[in-house]
Order: structure tokens, then C-alpha cells, then sequence
């Protein structure tokens, strides 16, 4: 086993939970997104009824 604190495995530990969080704020976004274009429709066919 080599050492923990090696510049790249300390590198890729910093840089795991912003990666996670980076994507789960992509998920995020995209629902957020769609969301609110479901809501737009649904308010221009409200708007026309």
C-alpha cells in the first residue's frame, strides 16, 4: 500500500465532493428546468381555455 497523502490521491480526495456536488446540482438544475416548463404550459393552456 502506497502512501495516502501522495499529491494525486490527496488531489482526487479534495476534489471528489465538489464532483458529487457538481452533479448532483446538474440533476438538480435539470428538474428545476423542467419544472418550470411544465409550468409554463400549463399556464399558456390555462391562459387559452
Amino acid at each position: 500500500m502506497g502512501n495516502f497523502f501522495h499529491p494525486f490521491y490527496f488531489q482526487l480526495f479534495i476534489k471528489l465532493p465538489f464532483y458529487i456536488m457538481m452533479v448532483i446540482l446538474i440533476k438538480f438544475l435539470k428538474l428545476i428546468s423542467w419544472g418550470l416548463l411544465f409550468v409554463k404550459l400549463s399556464i399558456f393552456f390555462f391562459i387559452k381555455e
